[in-house]
């Protein structure tokens, strides 16, 4: 993001007086295309809401199918309940996208003894 403010200082309020059309131009189009470089950002824990939550789980490191674990899959209390607790440690939060489509992520704290995920569907802002 700090060069993303560099940029815009290159582009301060607009066209210097001792500049042609065509020079602020060329700079505006260069501001531009280094704009489309810079990566997307993550989603945050925090733009998720529990409706959007799909499945959550719980259990030991090792495996994720579900026999070192439990799957919770239609519980909105328990997607509450987890939504919080992820809020709660935020710090310790990754994401992933998923493979199954491009508005679907993975939530996931992995401790030592446990690990906890939460998938997502929908667009979070």
């Amino acid at each position: 993001m700090g060069e993303l403010l560099g940029m815009e200082e290159n582009i301060g309020s607009g066209k210097n007086d001792n500049e042609s059309v065509d020079e602020y131009s060329d700079r505006l189009t260069s501001f531009i295309e280094r704009l489309d470089d810079i990566p997307p950002q993550p989603p945050s824990i925090f733009s998720v809401k529990p409706e959007q939550i799909t499945r959550i789980y719980s259990g030991r490191p090792g495996c994720g199918c579900g026999c070192r674990g439990t799957y919770i899959t239609d519980n909105p209390d328990a997607f509450a309940r987890k939504l919080k607790f992820f809020q709660r440690n935020a710090d310790k939060v990754k994401v992933n996208p998923t493979r199954f489509g491009d508005n679907e992520h993975i939530f996931y704290i992995e401790h030592e003894t446990r690990y906890h995920w939460l998938y997502t569907e929908g667009i979070l802002n």
